[in-house]
């Protein structure tokens, strides 16, 4: 079976921090690079917590939930406890739905519902000292509530991403969420962050370059890493966008148009 994109490509630039790429000239205007005048590049803005989970919120991901509503918790293989799973990827969120659902005995019905990704960080604790909210959601669920990226880039760059984060002295936590950036699809108004390298490529055909310009090498860090960057003056991080792909998108629109025929028909 063929592999992912990113594993035909040539090794991935391992970064903790955008100012560590080998950056074109566009990204250094974009950061105000050192062989500029401070007052030709954009200043460096640091986002507040609504600003970045707004961010986040861009793209949607995945969840099990009960007929009549309600987190369900699956199995982990690896260490057989019990988790809250947000999806990024939609086919692999509803694989999981059917082999769950297939597995049940009686009447339990199950079905797919979809957060934002902004939404997701926080239930699963991506801001530390905030848990209110994390208390009210989950009750008594003593388990492991996490985000789950392609599980095939997970496995592949796990070892990586944990070095990053022990590197910056930040707790790896339950699970690591890669994000990749490819620097020559940022423009002068916005820096693209993307889930899958799968999106980069889609996005390169689409805009009509040519595909044997491809670049060989993405940048990929935690996602806690970012959140926690941008949330310090360094660049100017109200330019990032978050990419959902178009599978995404598709899926979350099916489910909204779903729960609305539901609440009408109440």
């Amino acid at each position: 079976m063929r592999r992912l994109v990113l594993l035909l490509l040539a090794p991935l630039v391992y970064s903790t921090s955008l100012t560590s790429l080998k950056v074109s000239g566009n990204l250094r205007r974009l950061r105000g690079g050192d062989d500029e005048p401070p007052t030709q590049g954009p200043e460096p803005v640091a986002l507040s917590r609504k600003e970045i989970t707004a961010k986040l919120d861009q793209v949607p991901v995945f969840m099990l939930v009960g007929a009549e509503g309600g987190f369900v918790a699956l199995q982990l293989k690896d260490s057989g406890g019990r988790a809250i799973v947000f999806f990024t990827e939609p086919d692999e969120a509803t694989a999981v739905l059917n082999m769950t659902q297939a597995s049940q005995t009686g009447d339990t019905k199950m079905k797919l519902a979809c957060v934002g990704l902004g939404t997701a960080f926080k239930l699963c604790g991506g801001w530390p000292d905030d848990t209110e909210e994390l208390k009210e959601a989950f009750g008594e669920f003593d388990g492991t509530v996490m985000i789950q990226g392609s599980h095939r880039l997970v496995s592949e760059l796990d070892p990586k991403l944990k070095e990053m984060m022990q590197a910056e002295g930040m707790d790896e936590g339950a699970y690591r969420l890669p994000v990749f950036i490819c620097e020559e699809l940022q423009g002068p108004a916005m820096l693209p962050v993307f889930m899958n390298p799968r999106q980069i490529v889609d996005v390169w055909k689409r805009s009509g370059r040519p595909e044997a310009d491809l670049p060989t090498q993405f940048v990929v860090m935690d996602l806690r890493i970012l959140v926690r960057d941008m949330g310090e003056p360094k660049l100017p991080w109200d330019r990032v966008q978050f990419a959902a792909s178009p599978e995404a998108v598709k899926l979350a629109n099916e489910l909204q148009a779903e729960l609305r025929g539901e609440e009408e028909a109440a």
